[in-house]
């Protein structure tokens, strides 16, 4: 009885590769469960197992993180995995700290882990770390945050069976498109940047932290940019003549361009 943990129903290629897994252990004859911390909105692909939402309010603070935890808890009593799977950095967190009769299984879906808190990060490997954890890559090329070079085994994402599109298309390019979280590590600033020397109009799928800031960016630099904020299929907003671009300082996988290929 795996039981997976994400930060919530959708946000990035953790939550939708955790998704389409639970699914397929599920087709499968596996009895699954997901714990989704935070609030949020659904993805394309939603999952059909047995789901937990704590609906943690995504800017919370220390009293929401303590709340989740025995909210979390709780629904480890009420599955009773043998499996527990933790994906990014508040599953980590927060599943360091549970207790029952489980193997932990550390997922590691990005490069450069904890690059806003460091500290905190290192205590919280040590303690995985300390419980045998096994750690799990996404990708051949990387190697487990402060624990050791290379993870116990790797298991590529799994991705969508997407619409396939005209690849060879060789007309002007007439926009420039972002599609992912709008956080300092995907530098969607680099789009609006672009889109000045090239006079090319932008459009950002997503939303993060950082909007408001690229919105005024957009403006003090008389750029034609649209932001969409969240859709559940960005897909469909692409049209003939749309250069995806992918400006991450890091990344594990990279699940946008995987699916754009």
């Amino acid at each position: 009885r795996p039981l997976f943990v994400t930060n919530s129903l959708s946000g990035g290629g953790a939550e939708r590769s955790t998704n389409i897994v639970v699914n397929a252990l599920l087709e499968n004859g596996l009895q699954v469960g997901l714990i989704t911390i935070n609030d949020g909105h659904g993805d394309l692909v939603a999952p059909n197992c047995t789901v937990f939402e704590l609906k943690r309010p995504i800017h919370g603070k220390f009293f929401s993180v303590a709340a989740a935890f025995i909210d979390l808890q709780r629904a480890i009593r009420i599955w009773k995995p043998n499996f527990v799977v933790l994906n990014c950095e508040l599953p980590e967190l927060l599943g360091s700290f549970s207790f029952g009769k489980f193997q932990l299984i550390v997922v590691e879906h990005s490069s450069v882990p904890w690059t806003n808190r460091v500290h905190l990060g290192r205590i919280v490997r040590r303690i995985l770390n300390l419980r045998s954890a096994l750690w799990v890559g996404v990708s051949n090329h990387l190697s487990i945050w402060n624990v050791q070079l290379k993870p116990d085994y790797v298991v590529e994402n799994p991705i969508l069976d997407l619409v396939e599109v005209n690849r060879r298309y060789s007309g002007q390019i007439t926009r420039l498109v972002f599609i992912g979280r709008l956080s300092v590590e995907k530098q969607a600033s680099w789009l609006i940047s672009l889109g000045k020397l090239t006079s090319l109009p932008v459009l950002v799928i997503g939303d993060g932290v950082l909007r408001e800031d690229l919105e005024t960016q957009s403006k003090d630099s008389l750029v034609s940019t649209e932001f969409l904020g969240f859709v559940e299929d960005p897909w469909k907003k692409i049209e003939n003549g749309d250069l995806l671009i992918v400006p991450s300082a890091f990344e594990g996988d990279g699940l946008v361009p995987i699916e754009a290929f």
